[in-house]
């Protein structure tokens, strides 16, 4: 399991602390706390699966006669016992979450509404059933590995006996670990759950007052749907940069984007840019939306990252017919609205190439293009985080309404909180996109 979930978790539960009643205090501090064991023990199966299979090819190399294991008080035989304990230990964990799962669904308190209450519930659910299905199998694995070693006292056993057994024993294992992947995921999403939690909290009792009532709330958290937030900047589609619409907002702003998502790092890129109160574009293509990329989006767009569209297949588009080009960029449109319910806005053309008719389909799709001032996380001299940090935060070409141009990448990963620091530290604010319209929008 990835100690950043549970990490992640507890500083949000010590926000939601902050701010709501003793009994969600507690019963979030449970969950943080049930959460953390939960990938604790997780951590020690892992570990004590590969101390069995380094047990396992040691004892095949040293004993001949393969008595050891058929020895109850051998060391396969107590790795198999090790990992039954903890895996029924889990089960004094699922407890915990179903408790958890009855508090929510039954909340009446005035920090949550019963509908936030209860979908925290159901994801909630969802993880305890997993989480069961998975116990249920490690202890007929242990089960299975425990037969497989007791037959090696019989008398027919042979060398065919023993390659099937361990086939089996892998297959199981492959089982396992895909189960286990699941509920890592959903680990990740119940912390996604507890952000989305967090803010509910925080809008949902000032819904009335006058602040909510010009919009505030519905922008706090940087939504991507255009209508949430009043206009203040604008993209001059000529020079790519980002313009205050009225004389008095702030000019010395950057925008930043990230391409070619999901990709592996965007998640990370996101959490980073979260906690810095930073927001960004990422333009996806459709070629990583699989069952795992959607969920990616999905996560991008519930914590407030405009998704723009960055074609299915990242080709140049200047080679293809309109025909394709359509394809390329319509497919992506509707995998994007599937996912998360909304058509993108902006488009970003592969390599920065377009023609007139791209434009044709952008204007059949009511959307925007939106190429870049600077970028250079694709050249090879900068695929470090040193020298991006320096080169993004020193390029020539920054200036005000500097369009930044960036890649999910894990260099780029790793500079974007200096590449931030950096850029705060020379006076640049960052603009929110969903405060962020088109020229032909203002007109």
């Amino acid at each position: 399991m990835r100690k950043k979930s549970v990490v992640t978790l507890a500083s949000v539960a010590l926000l939601l602390a902050a701010c709501s009643g003793p009994s969600l205090e507690e019963q979030i501090q449970s969950t943080e706390e049930t959460i953390n064991q939960t990938a604790s023990t997780f951590n020690q199966l892992f570990e004590k699966e590969q101390t069995m299979m380094e047990i396992y090819e040691a004892e095949l190399e040293t004993d001949a006669t393969l008595e050891n294991f058929n020895n109850e008080s051998g060391a396969l035989h107590e790795n198999l016992v090790q990992r039954q304990e903890l895996i029924e230990s889990i089960q004094d964990h699922n407890n915990d979450f179903e408790q958890a799962v009855n508090y929510f669904t039954n909340y009446e308190g005035e920090d949550l509404s019963s509908e936030v209450a209860n979908q925290f519930a159901e994801q909630l659910s969802t993880l305890h059933t997993q989480i069961v299905s998975y116990n249920d199998l490690y202890l007929q694995a242990i089960n299975q590995q425990r037969q497989y070693f007791n037959s090696f006292a019989e008398e027919d056993m042979d060398y065919e006996h023993l390659s099937y057994g361990v086939e089996v024993i892998n297959e199981t294992h492959e089982r396992l670990y895909t189960q286990a992947q699941e509920i890592n995921e959903q680990l990740e999403a119940t912390v996604e759950q507890l952000d989305t939690l967090q803010h509910q909290e925080a809008i949902e009792p000032e819904a009335d007052n006058t602040a909510a009532n010009e919009g505030e709330s519905a922008a706090h958290d940087g939504a991507t749907d255009k209508a949430t937030a009043e206009p203040k900047y604008v993209l001059n589609e000529d020079l790519w940069t980002i313009e205050p619409i009225e004389d008095s907002t702030e000019s010395q702003v950057a925008l930043l984007t990230i391409d070619d998502a999901p990709y592996g790092n965007a998640l990370d890129m996101a959490e980073t840019m979260q906690e810095k109160g930073v927001s960004a574009i990422f333009f996806v293509n459709g070629m990583y939306l699989d069952e795992d990329g959607r969920q990616v989006i999905q996560t991008l767009h519930d914590m407030g990252f405009e998704i723009g569209n960055h074609t299915q297949n990242h080709p140049n588009l200047s080679e293809l017919t309109i025909d394709q080009q359509r394809n390329e960029i319509v497919e992506t449109n509707d995998i994007i609205e599937e996912t998360i319910g909304i058509r993108p806005r902006f488009f970003r053309a592969p390599f920065g190439v377009m023609n007139a008719d791209t434009y044709t389909v952008l204007d059949e799709e009511g959307m925007t293009a939106m190429n870049w001032t600077y970028g250079y996380d694709w050249e090879e001299q900068y695929q470090n985080p040193e020298n991006l940090t320096n080169i993004m935060v020193n390029a020539p070409e920054l200036n005000h309404g500097a369009n930044l141009l960036m890649h999910d990448r894990t260099w780029t990963r790793d500079a974007l909180v200096d590449i931030i620091d950096g850029l705060a530290e020379k006076g640049y604010s960052f603009v929110n996109p969903s405060e962020l319209t088109a020229r032909k929008e203002t007109e």
